[in-house]
């Protein structure tokens, strides 16, 4: 029996949405930070919920995916060398638009989440103060973690 090898390709601007999903640790180490940002740096000790952080991430992941689909993917066509039809891979600026789409996905899921978290204090007596900002502290060190667990994942583990 041999083993399967796989070659998953996806656009660079949506590396920040699928690096979660194929290095599983990055992405829970990311959500436990970002919990942990939201429960040390909130004014009100239960909010937002753990249930509004997902919600908040899954929509910002959505819109992320989304846009990403829509900017250039660095994906460029090569011919085998076997002389069968090109493949789709890696071309010479993937890499940096990957690192650019770390930097992006980070704003757009602190205005995203921002705009979730406020949307769901809504119907409060006392809605927690600096949500923004909060989501900015959050998001911020969630992102740096994520990158961090990916590129160290990829350059000593892999």
């Amino acid at each position: 029996m041999s083993p399967i090898l796989a070659n998953v390709i996806f656009p660079a601007f949506t590396t920040p949405y699928f690096s979660p999903l194929l290095f599983p640790v990055a992405g829970i180490a990311a959500m436990v930070t970002e919990y942990a940002c939201y429960r040390r740096f909130s004014s009100h000790p239960e909010r937002p919920s753990f249930g509004d952080i997902i919600g908040a991430n899954f929509v910002s992941w959505l819109v992320g995916i989304v846009i990403g689909f829509f900017l250039p993917s660095g994906l460029v066509h090569k011919a085998k060398s076997s002389g069968a039809g090109p493949i789709l891979t890696q071309g010479p600026h993937f890499t940096t638009y990957a690192i650019i789409a770390y930097f992006g996905a980070c704003i757009l899921s602190i205005i995203i989440e921002g705009w979730y978290l406020r949307w769901s204090e809504r119907g409060e007596s006392e809605p927690v103060t600096g949500l923004y900002r909060l989501s900015a502290l959050a998001n911020a060190a969630s992102y740096m973690v994520l990158g961090v667990v990916v590129w160290a994942w990829i350059t000593w583990i892999w």
